[in-house]
């Protein structure tokens, strides 16, 4: 029997909890525990290491008062693995469960479970005492663990169903470094286990290249000297996964506990997962492409590409598609996405331009070579928004061009993940972001973060004059929509806010006059574009 988030809640140290939300998850499997402390954006989004099945214990003490960032943290753990959240402290760190945060842990199927409430001398040790207890007793009863790792697999959203997936949940569970390979010893996956032991590919699988145990008619145990360690048992298990497809299994006996028929059931497993959810193994490696450039996996990115002949220097863009519309189930929006990617690579193939397109972390991601003083390149831009807008008129884009590797690209994807939320606060109308309007919607939320126990009036310093006017709302709102939706022209200004043409000029005189300056010039300009987009997110998130 797999233990579950509720059988957890039967613990004698969460007994007096309460599942707040996410009921629809209570049946979820759970195989670990951790706490989180201080909740950063950066350090969330840097969580690449897929943490199945985990347990989380946390007092949002650093986003207590910012509800916006709790959602956005509860998606972060969810996509990471995470099955249930456990919260301190409510009512006293963290005043009240916010109804935004149970709508989303609702829409996660994610168990929100309170502690009882103003209680500070509850502390994170007792559950994390009782929790792994249970987990141990668990794996104690159960020798065999592949029909409950199937359970766990099954458990995950399509989009998580991944090879690299299973692997890194059969290394955490055997606590063994593990390197798939086929007999022409190319790496298919490699996960290592814990993730800072300084093994790669080439030290695992050189020794087995080297031995007479490199056949695939039968499995085979080296010992391994290992850099910085000391000798270590290694196995090497061939199966097949189709007929006439063979495989080889390469693990580290890390711990000392691998057992031949522990690495069978791991085999059994792979073959399973690959017939029951119909996935071969070149193609599940193909899907894995996008998330080893976004998790700046450089050589997992460079065997991939040379399996499939891609040629990945090329690629310098990224153009990240969101659906901006969130009313529909995480299902119905994944199966919108998976129909986009469809559309894009076929338009893609149809316009010879070499790109890849998947869906990735509830976006639709396409990587392809693209140049911004290319007439050719901006038709192929302007045709595939076109086929996209078609389906999804509500749909947005956002390009990073002049990608230089994949760690450039993890950055820029971590520049969208944190502040694209804050860009269309700022640009509502906007269906095309860049790089730039993000990197302006950090420096606005930054601002305004740092601004937090200071009055509007010094954050928006340069608009002061205009606060205390009697028509001043009026003029702020000009400007907003001059300045950031109609790109400083008056007649589409007029046209956005059903005014003629002359009361925006009339308004723009009187705004110069007011302020006492010539708002287009540099670098008044500026302060006044930053002040005015402050406003707006500001007013929005208010």
């Amino acid at each position: 029997m797999s233990l579950t988030v509720a059988d957890c809640l039967k613990l004698p140290s969460l007994r007096e909890s309460s599942v707040v939300s996410g009921h629809k998850g209570l049946n979820k499997i759970v195989n670990s525990i951790s706490v989180l402390e201080l909740v950063d954006s950066d350090m969330l989004s840097n969580r690449q290491l897929f943490t199945p099945n985990e347990l989380l214990l946390t007092a949002f003490t650093s986003i207590k008062d910012d509800v916006n960032a709790q959602c956005h943290t509860i998606e972060m753990l969810y996509e990471s693995g995470d099955v249930g959240i456990v919260l301190y402290y409510v009512g006293h760190f963290l005043p009240e469960i916010n109804e935004k945060l149970i709508a989303k842990s609702n829409e996660l199927s994610l168990p929100l479970i309170a502690m009882p409430y103003n209680r500070m001398d509850l502390g994170y040790n007792d559950v994390i005492s009782d929790v792994m207890e249970a987990v141990f007793l668990n794996h104690q009863k159960e020798s065999r663990y592949v029909n409950q790792m199937l359970e766990r697999i099954s458990q995950l959203p399509k989009h998580q169903r991944t090879l690299g997936n299973v692997i890194q949940m059969m290394s955490i569970h055997l606590k063994s470094s593990l390197l798939l390979t086929d007999t022409s010893s190319r790496c298919i996956c490699f996960v290592k286990w814990p993730v800072t032991s300084p093994i790669d590919v080439e030290a695992l699988l050189s020794p087995f290249q080297a031995s007479d145990h490199s056949r695939d008619t039968e499995d085979a145990i080296l010992l391994l000297s290992l850099p910085g360690e000391s000798k270590m048992k290694a196995y090497c298990i061939p199966f097949t996964d189709v007929p006439y497809r063979h495989l080889r299994l390469l693990a580290l006996d890390t711990m000392g506990t691998l057992s031949k028929n522990s690495l069978f059931q791991a085999v059994e497993l792979l073959q399973l997962f690959s017939s029951i959810w119909k996935c071969n193994i070149d193609s599940m490696q193909l899907d894995a492409l996008i998330p080893a450039i976004l998790g700046d996996s450089p050589d997992r990115v460079y065997n991939i590409a040379q399996a499939f002949h891609l040629d990945i220097a090329s690629i310098n863009t990224m153009l990240l598609v969101n659906l901006k519309d969130e009313t529909q189930s995480l299902v119905q929006n994944q199966h919108r996405l998976e129909h986009l990617a469809k559309i894009a690579r076929n338009e893609l193939r149809i316009l010879e331009r070499p790109a890849i397109a998947d869906v990735y972390n509830k976006l639709l991601v396409i990587f392809l070579s693209y140049s911004t003083v290319s007439k050719n390149d901006l038709n192929i831009r302007h045709t595939l928004m076109e086929s996209i807008f078609e389906v999804e008129p509500e749909a947005s884009f956002t390009i990073f061009t002049n990608l230089e590797d994949t760690l450039h690209v993890q950055k820029m994807f971590l520049l969208y993940t944190e502040y694209y939320q804050y860009a269309t606060q700022i640009y509502p109308l906007r269906k095309l972001f860049t790089t730039y309007e993000l990197i302006f919607a950090r420096e606005c939320r930054k601002l305004q973060m740092e601004s937090r126990e200071k009055t509007e009036e010094n954050i928006l310093e340069c608009l002061n004059p205009l606060f205390k006017e009697s028509d001043g709302t009026d003029l702020l709102q000009t400007l907003a929509v001059y300045w950031l939706d109609a790109n400083s022209d008056t007649k589409k200004t007029g046209e956005l806010m059903f005014l003629h043409r002359n009361t925006i000029q009339y308004r723009l005189n009187k705004i110069k006059k007011i302020l006492n300056y010539d708002i287009t010039h540099m670098p008044e300009a500026y302060m006044v574009y930053r002040a005015i987009g402050i406003y707006r997110m500001m007013a929005l998130l208010s």
